[in-house]
């Protein structure tokens, strides 16, 4: 049986996986859904406030250094960004 060996990694996985382990554990503030010390980082990388859907907003923050998300593209919403593929 062959075995078929992956590439490695490039430098934007890599800087990606950062990032990500980065924010492992962010949570909101405890009965506060959309609120919190970096749910508020977030949101502002997209220009939102805080009370805003963060989930996507979190990859646009990070995306100056991954270059996972279209700069056309700032939303908080996943949904957002699924609606408007024509921006990548």
């Amino acid at each position: 049986m062959s075995t078929t060996r992956m590439a490695d990694p490039g430098p934007i996985a890599l800087r990606a996986a950062s990032e990500a382990e980065d924010n492992v554990g962010v949570r909101e503030t405890p009965g506060r859904n959309n609120y919190g010390k970096f749910v508020a980082v977030y949101l502002a990388a997209v220009g939102l406030l805080q009370g805003n859907p963060w989930c996507m907003a979190l990859l646009s923050a990070g995306k100056p250094a991954c270059r996972l998300v279209s700069p056309h593209v700032k939303t908080g919403r996943t949904q957002g960004f699924v609606e408007r593929p024509s921006a990548l």
